[in-house]
């Protein structure tokens, strides 16, 4: 059952670059491309996670072009996984520690980073760190407009929560899109708590709007990244830390809500990825939780038996 996500005034729109114009100010580099590729983009469609832990590096910061693994020292471990779509790792090393998990659906990303740091041990500078993301080749058709550019506006809706306690420490999400023929990848939310300057915890249950480019008639890949980071802002932080992103609530797709072709909105289209043949104009369906899953059994039963009685 698909759940659909209303549309909001104060949500940004962020607009990838079309490529009529302004081609230069937001093109992707090579390197930031070759780094996507890493995670499978330029690939079959499908998921990708990451996860590492361990000590850090503290210019682990917005790096959406980049490849976070680099950032992470000797004694971490990081994890990647393009075929089932989870991946886990902890480091803990006396009383510092560090975790990250997630795992990844067409439509679906959830993941969960935390660290902890005493005073004495500070200096290890751990983190968590996971990298979530859904790959598809999507065809926007529409047989009047082939060839033109389309502005397909679309959303995500983001739930969760960050917390972080202690003299230096932050937890943050951060939610990418682009596409690969524009070659352009817009960082759309970041949510950041940092003890001592955002409140904590920082509870995320917002739906983020923007907007993909897509040729008419010719498939592209399209992908959504999920960012998390949870880890100490300074390599010499004196005190107790812990940081915490759990984001098991999700990141889900929320459906195509307009698609535009010369400054007009069409209805005649279709939205099939060629590869999944998922409708994206649909939100992703949502699972029902375990406790659910038990309650409808239950009501089922109750209902067979009032009719067996009756």
């Amino acid at each position: 059952m698909g759940v659909g996500l209303g549309k909001a005034s104060s949500i940004a729109r962020v607009c990838i670059v079309s490529v009529l114009g302004l081609a230069g100010a937001f093109a992707m580099s090579q390197s930031a491309k070759a780094a996507y590729s890493l995670y499978g983009f330029g690939g079959p469609s499908g998921v990708f996670s990451v996860a590492c832990a361990g000590p850090g590096d503290q210019s682990l910061a917005s790096t959406n072009g980049f490849d976070n693994r680099t950032f992470f020292k000797t004694g971490s471990s990081c994890t990647s996984n393009a075929v089932t779509g989870a991946a886990n790792e902890s480091f803990t090393s006396g009383n510092v520690s560090a975790a990250a998990s997630g795992t990844s659906a067409l439509g679906l990303l959830n993941g969960q980073v935390s660290m902890s740091t005493d005073a004495q041990n500070a200096v290890i500078f751990p983190a968590g760190f996971v990298d979530l993301g859904f790959i598809d080749t999507l065809a926007i058709n529409s047989a009047p407009h082939n060839g033109q550019v389309a502005t397909v506006t679309a959303q995500v809706n983001l739930s969760g929560t960050l917390t972080a306690a202690g003299p230096n420490v932050f937890s943050r999400l951060e939610l990418i899109v682009g596409t690969n023929n524009f070659s352009a990848f817009n960082l759309v939310s970041t949510k950041q708590t940092q003890a001592g300057v955002n409140p904590s915890p920082l509870v995320v249950n917002e739906t983020v709007t923007f907007d993909l480019n897509f040729i008419v008639g010719t498939p592209d890949q399209f992908l959504v990244r999920a960012q998390a980071q949870s880890m100490t802002s300074s390599a010499t932080s004196l005190g107790n830390n812990q940081a915490d992103v759990n984001f098991v609530g999700t990141v889900q797709w929320g459906g195509i809500q307009s698609v535009t072709v010369g400054g007009q909105q069409i209805s005649n289209y279709t939205a099939v990825g060629t590869t999944s043949g998922i409708d994206w104009n649909e939100p992703a369906a949502v699972p029902l939780p375990p406790t659910m899953l038990l309650l409808g059994g239950a009501v089922a039963s109750i209902s067979l038996l009032l009719r067996r009685t009756a």
